[in-house]
């Protein structure tokens, strides 16, 4: 089975980034991923990209789901 890299965009107090990186966490003891987390407020490009969006997920490089994020849309994009 293969891992994927999973990247969650996030920033420091974001409330709901916290709740996708537990989803993330939690699903990563059923399905193996490599968990990359990535504060958009250290890269002025990413910050403008991604302010209005976070929490945002790419699955190896390509983002798949941005807020709101569920269980759900977590599962679906990873597999089991």
């Amino acid at each position: 089975m293969d891992r994927p890299e999973v990247t969650l965009y996030t920033r420091p107090g974001c409330l709901l980034c916290d709740e996708v990186r537990d989803l993330i966490i939690d699903l990563s003891r059923i399905r193996p991923l490599d968990l990359v987390e990535f504060d958009i407020t250290s890269d002025l490009e990413a910050y403008d990209r991604y302010k209005w969006a976070i929490p945002v997920v790419a699955v190896n490089g390509v983002e798949r789901l941005s807020a709101p994020i569920t269980e759900r849309d977590l599962i679906r994009v990873l597999g089991r």
